[in-house]
């Protein structure tokens, strides 16, 4: 289980705390068309003692296929007829990383009050809005495969997981994250780096290239003689980026190519790189100190990566502790039957 947050979080969350909808009792749904007749599926799953309906069970499942057919093409199931069942084990895999989120929550006494409900509802209130109107509304639910109380479910599950960071992470917490814990993650993880990018050329082109190389030896030897950095990239750059990041790009392993993080990590601050070649081209990198101000004004962004971090493993040992059973007609389930 892989990434159990940023997955659960990017289906809309996933789904609420199980006081949400406890006095609800659950239906039969009609989303199962077996040779031409409907089959009433009274659950698809039980994950501990939870029953879970077809109803949420067809959100996940449906979503999942169309994603599969829009990066595949539609004939995916009759050419690799095995992505049927890994469609099936993605949707289990969805359902029970929000259990997971359910059981963090209530193993560290964390519930949805009356005020997190007022936020639902306004929630929904604000997406009907946006929709144009009830009729909108109604036509965006059934195209994403939804139903207002599902989607209640997943805007407060996201409130549910966000209340758990904040009891473990938060002030007071039981693994408080300070703001000097903020400032040495950052400095211990983090480098800020300016660049000046010469090109390579578009077609592959040889002997463009060799001047492009040639470009950047020059780069590096007016920086190597103390030429303002700044006034090189003007001169030289072909980063676009520069524009957006006019005071260096900030970042941590495994966010950008392979060349260019090494010789970031590598330089001392205030270093000056040799060239480097990426698949971009050629860069002559500066490594700049992190400012106090870029970590004051970063603080939150920063704190959140570390709590999403530090929550991860316990939802995934939230995870691997459900146990998960099949409705006795599970195999009855395929592309083709779902609707």
């Amino acid at each position: 289980m892989n990434g159990t947050k940023k997955i659960v979080t990017a289906l809309v969350a996933s789904a609420v705390a199980l006081s949400l909808f406890a006095g609800c009792q659950q239906k039969t749904s009609p989303y199962l068309v077996v040779d031409g007749k409907e089959v009433a599926v009274p659950y698809v799953l039980k994950i501990g003692d939870e029953k879970i309906s077809m109803e949420e069970y067809r959100y996940y499942y449906l979503n999942t296929k169309a994603q599969a057919e829009m990066y595949m093409g539609s004939d995916i199931w009759e050419t690799v007829p095995e992505m049927a069942d890994n469609l099936k084990a993605t949707s289990e895999s969805m359902i029970r990383q929000s259990r997971a989120i359910r059981k963090l929550a209530a193993d560290n006494n964390v519930s949805l009050d009356d005020e997190d409900q007022k936020t639902i509802d306004e929630r929904l209130a604000s997406n009907k809005e946006s929709a144009g109107g009830e009729e909108g509304y109604q036509e965006a639910l059934t195209s994403m495969y939804l139903t207002e109380p599902l989607l209640r479910e997943f805007i407060g599950d996201d409130i549910l997981l966000t209340k758990t960071e904040e009891a473990l992470y938060g002030p007071g917490g039981s693994e408080e994250i300070t703001d000097q814990d903020v400032t040495d993650y950052i400095l211990g993880n983090y480098v800020r780096a300016k660049h000046v990018l010469i090109n390579k050329s578009e077609t592959g082109d040889a002997a463009e290239n060799a001047a492009a190389k040639q470009k950047a030896q020059n780069v590096l030897a007016q920086a190597k003689n103390g030429a303002d950095f700044d006034e090189l990239i003007k001169q030289y750059g072909q980063d676009p980026g520069t524009e957006v990041y006019p005071d260096g790009y900030v970042f941590t392993k495994g966010e950008m190519v392979e060349e260019f993080e090494t010789a970031a990590f590598e330089l001392a601050e205030n270093g000056i790189s040799d060239v480097v070649e990426t698949t971009y081209g050629y860069h002559v990198l500066l490594r700049l100190p992190i400012t106090d101000e870029y970590i004051a004004e970063n603080k939150d962004t920063y704190r959140q990566s570390m709590m999403d971090e530090k929550i991860t493993p316990l939802l995934e040992e939230a995870y691997d502790s459900l146990t998960v059973e099949t409705w006795e007609k599970y195999d009855t389930i395929t592309p083709e039957t779902v609707k």
